[in-house]
Order: structure tokens, then sequence, then C-alpha cells
């Protein structure tokens, strides 16, 4: 390893994102030998305090992939990602000397969840992966709650260049190999909404000059055309972006009001970009405001079936949740039917609101027993597994942000509408919540970002 001592801490990350696609777009041998090949150099920077490389292989990961990535290619039968919390926790555990009241009582209910999780289980190994993943939360909220300013600096960095600079890169570098519509895990993009959510905020609040801010904002603007075109955006996280612009707006209004028109104008074209860039962008659109009208004109059970499927997907996962919860007792209404646990449409059935099941909602085995395990999005998916104190968790995790957090803070606009909308999306939303997490909880008034 004595090589990595002449080249510089920074430009060594650069070269591994420039070469990522070679992993990440490629299956086979070769790019799995590749990928192993960053994660040791990684770990092994890691080891002697550059810490900066480490997080850029767990971010530039994030980016959905048809070929090798940390997240999704096994070694010795286990995912390499579970050896690297593995590692994390074995290296870093005399470090966990620092904890909140607020995560003590969802700590102290994971071995009852898991309880819990195993008399609901959907299968025993559902209730070991979703352990796995609350368990992966909690540990890396409680490693960077007691990392050092200067650590937490260096991961929002990187979190930073990662959206505005090379989740672009690595998407526009995906798209020469012709349209990504046709890949599947396109449509599952764990982490890509996230990017919507952020960028703006990243934009307005990290100290770029005005011409820059510009100049970044029509850029992005372009890049979310493309995507719109050739890929796929969720609606989630369209409403997801709009909570952030909503967040500046209302924590920044009396300073900003001599701008208000020019955000407004923003807004409006991104509204327009999303409409008519594509099918797809026209389609969620729709979707969002056929949702709006449908409820403010009749919340009932009919005028859910006038919803659009994929939210009307979601209510109908809710009433089914809040009745089988409230139909099993006092502890699965309060405390979930913990991990691995699934719901059924016997109450509400998906066919009686004409909720169309495929394969992008529900693998074939959920439809197929009718016992579905992922709820989609926060709410739901929390609901079932952690009942309704999982909810006030999560609530008590989004005012402490806006509590904690300074205006000036980019994190303040977009950490709770992630929280809001991928909390249970996937083991990388897990870490990256629960990293962004322990920084909000551990942030003070002179954190800088």
């Amino acid at each position: 390893m004595g090589f990595l001592n002449k080249i510089k801490k920074n430009e060594f990350e650069i070269v591994m994102v420039l070469m990522a696609p070679l992993f990440l777009l490629h299956q086979g041998v070769p790019s799995y030998i590749f990928m192993l090949f960053w994660v040791v150099i990684s770990l092994f920077e890691y080891i002697r305090g550059n810490k900066g490389i480490f997080f850029t292989l767990l971010l530039i990961n994030t980016f959905q992939t048809y070929g090798n990535s940390i997240y999704k290619s096994d070694f010795l039968w286990v995912s390499v990602i579970y050896w690297i919390l593995l590692f994390l926790f074995l290296i870093e555990l005399k470090k966990l000397k620092k904890i909140t009241w607020t995560l003590i009582p969802f700590m102290l209910l994971l071995p009852v969840r898991g309880i819990l999780g195993y008399y609901y289980k959907f299968s025993t190994k559902y209730v070991v992966i979703e352990f796995i993943l609350f368990t992966a939360f909690l540990f890396m909220a409680i490693l960077f709650l007691n990392e050092n300013k200067q650590t937490r600096s260096i991961f929002i960095s990187r979190l930073k260049k990662y959206l505005l600079y090379f989740f672009p890169y690595l998407t526009l570098v995906s798209m020469l190999k012709g349209p990504m519509i046709d890949y599947k895990p396109f449509f599952l993009d764990e982490f890509g909404h996230f990017y919507l959510i952020a960028i703006f905020p990243i934009i307005f609040f990290s100290g770029f000059s005005r011409h820059k801010k510009i100049v970044l904002i029509l850029l992005h603007l372009l890049f979310i055309l493309i995507r719109m075109q050739y890929l796929f955006i969720s609606s989630f996280a369209i409403i997801g972006a709009v909570l952030g612009i909503a967040l500046i707006i209302g924590f920044n209004f009396l300073s900003i009001w001599r701008y208000f028109l020019g955000l407004v104008i923003l807004a409006v074209i991104f509204l327009q970009i999303f409409t008519y860039s594509s099918v797809f962008g026209k389609h969620k659109i729709d979707q969002i405001k056929d949702t709006i009208a449908a409820v403010s004109s009749s919340i009932s059970l009919e005028g859910i079936k006038k919803i659009p499927n994929s939210p009307k997907t979601r209510v109908v996962e809710i009433l089914n949740i809040g009745y089988e919860l409230n139909q099993a007792g006092f502890i699965p209404l309060t405390l979930g039917k913990g991990f691995g646990s699934f719901f059924t449409d016997k109450e509400y059935p998906f066919k009686e609101f004409r909720v169309r099941l495929d394969e992008s909602a529900y693998s074939p085995l959920e439809i197929e027993t009718k016992r579905f395990l992922r709820p989609h999005n926060t709410i739901p998916y929390l609901f079932l597994k952690t009942g309704v104190f999982g909810l006030i968790f999560v609530s008590i995790l989004i005012l402490i942000s806006f509590l904690k957090l300074k205006k000036s803070n980019w994190l303040l606009y977009a950490y709770a509408p992630y929280v809001f909308v991928l909390f249970g999306a996937g083991l990388k939303n897990f870490i990256i919540i629960g990293i962004l997490t322990g920084i909000m909880l551990g942030s003070y008034k002179s954190f800088d970002t």
C-alpha cells in the first residue's frame, strides 16, 4: 500500500469516482474484483484516518446499478455492505460512548420488535434482514453522534459533492449504454430520490456565489429534464422536493421576501419541466393533482377509488395496516408487528379499490400469497413494523431537526422530507438516514456544512 502515499487523498477519491462505472455498470468477475479492490483500499485508508475516501465509496455505490456494488454484490454469500458494517462496528465500538435520550427507547425496543416480528413473520429470513436494517440505522446514528465535528463535516462535504457532481456524472455515463428506462432497477432507485429533495437546498445554502448558484440551478434543471426524459423519478420524490422548497420559504420568508417572486418563478419552471419533459413527468404531476382533487372532493372509501394507482396503493396499505394492528391488540398497535412482519388486504381488498398489483409494487411471492412485506414509503412501513410509537419517534426526529439545525444549514430543509418519504426504502436509506440523524442530533450552532 506504499504507493498510496504518493497520491493526494482528494485526487485518489476523484480517480475512484471516475472509474466507478467500470464496476457499477458492468457485471462479471473483472468488475467484481475491481469493486473489491476499492473496498479494500477504502477500508485501509479509513484505518489510517482518511475517512473521506470511505464515505465516497459508501455514496457512489448508492447509485442504482445493474452491475456490481457494495449494496447488491455478495462476498462469501453475504452482501459486501454487511461485511463493511461489521468492520465499522469492530473498530469503532470503543468510540460509542454517547447516546441521546431520543434514541434510547428505540434501541431498547429492538429485541421486542424482533420477537414480535418472529410471531407475525413473513419468513425468518426477513425477520433477520429487517432486524439488521434497523440496527444499521441505529448504529450509524450513534456512530456519527460520537464522531467529531471534522468527521461529520467530511461526510457532509462528500454527500454534497455526490449530489452536485458525481450522481449526474454516473447517470449520464450510464445512459451511454442506452435508454435506462428499459432497466427495472432504475424504477427502484432507493437513494436517487434524495437527489431531487436535497439539490436545491444544497445550492441555496452552501456558500456559492450568486453567479455559481445560477449556473448550478440551470445545469441541474437541465439534468432533471434529461432524467425525466430517459429515466424515472417518483411522485413522492417530487413531493419531497416541494416540501424542501416550502421549508426554505417558511424558515426564511422575512429574509428572502425580496426574492420571493424569483422562487415562485423557479417553482413554476420546475413543475413545467416535470409536466412536459416526458410522458412520465406529466403522469407523475397528474397523479399528484388527481389525488388532491379526489381527496378534497370526497374523503370516503368511494373517494379513495378515484385516486391514481400509486398514491391509492399507499392509502389502502395504511387502511389495512391500521385495521390489522387495531385487531391484533394494544401491543402491536403501539409497537408494531415487528421486523419481518406483513399485512394482508382482507379487510380492504386491493381489487375492490381497483389497485393494480404488479412486480413494480410487490414481489411475485407477495402477490401470490397476498401477504405484503414492504409497504411503500415511511408512514405505512413504520406503522406496520414499529407501530404508533415508531411514527412518534420519527416525528420527534423531524421536530428536533427543526430546533437544532440553523437556518443556513441545507440539511434543515432536506432531512425532514427525506425521512418523511424514504425511511424504510432499502438498506442504503437506512444507512444514510442513520448517518444524517447522528449528525443532526450531534450538531450545534457552530456546525458548518
